[in-house]
C-alpha cells in the first residue's frame, strides 16, 4: 500500500508469511540430511543456508518489532559443549578429523537455534512434528523406490540408496 503524508512516501507491504518458507527450507534440510549421505551434499548445504537465511530474516524482523530473541537453554548448553569440544582439538592426535566433526556440531547448534525461533510455540511445535512426519514418509518412499526389490529383505535396506549405515536409517 502506498501513501503520501507530509511529502513522505510510505510503502507498506502486507505481512510476509515467512513461516511457510522456513517450513519448506527446514523440510528440505530434513530430507537431504536423511536421504543423501556423502561429503559433497550440495543440496543439504544449500537448504541449510536457505533455512538459516529465512530464520535470520525472521529474527531481524522480530528484533525490529519487539526487541526479543528466543534463546533456549539447550542452545546455551550445546554452545558450551561445542566450545569444550573445540578445545579438544589442542590435544587430538588428528586435529583435522576433530575439526571435521566440529563443523557438523556447529551446524546442529545453528539448526537448534533456528528451530527455537520458529517452533517454540504450541502451533510451531505441531508444524515441526508434521514436518518430521512428512520427511520420514518421504525418506521411506525414497528408500523403497531406490532399493531393488531383491534387496528389501537382505538386512541392508536403504544402504545402497542413501549411503547411510542401516542403523542410522533405522
Amino acid at each position: 500500500m502506498l501513501s503520501v503524508k507530509n511529502r513522505i512516501l510510505n510503502i507498506r507491504l502486507g505481512e510476509l508469511q515467512l513461516d511457510y518458507f522456513i517450513d519448506a527450507a527446514f523440510f528440505a534440510v530434513l530430507i537431504t540430511s536423511f536421504t543423501i549421505q556423502n561429503e559433497d551434499n550440495y543440496l543439504y548445504k544449500i537448504s541449510f543456508f536457505v533455512f538459516l537465511a529465512f530464520t535470520a530474516v525472521k529474527v531481524f524482523l522480530r528484533l525490529n518489532y519487539d526487541g526479543k530473541l528466543k534463546l533456549p537453554s539447550v542452545c546455551l548448553w550445546y554452545l558450551a559443549f561445542t566450545l569444550l569440544s573445540l578445545a579438544s582439538v589442542l590435544w587430538a592426535k588428528y586435529p583435522l578429523n576433530a575439526l571435521e566433526t566440529m563443523t557438523r556440531m556447529i551446524q546442529i547448534l545453528v539448526v537448534f537455534f533456528c528451530m527455537a525461533q520458529s517452533y517454540a510455540t504450541p502451533q510451531g511445535f505441531k508444524r515441526c512434528a508434521k514436518l518430521f512426519c512428512w520427511a520420514g514418509i518421504y525418506c521411506a518412499v525414497f528408500i523403497f523406490a531406490a532399493t531393488p526389490v531383491s534387496s528389501w529383505f537382505s538386512g541392508k535396506l536403504g544402504q545402497s540408496a542413501t549411503g547411510n549405515n542401516v542403523n542410522i536409517i533405522g
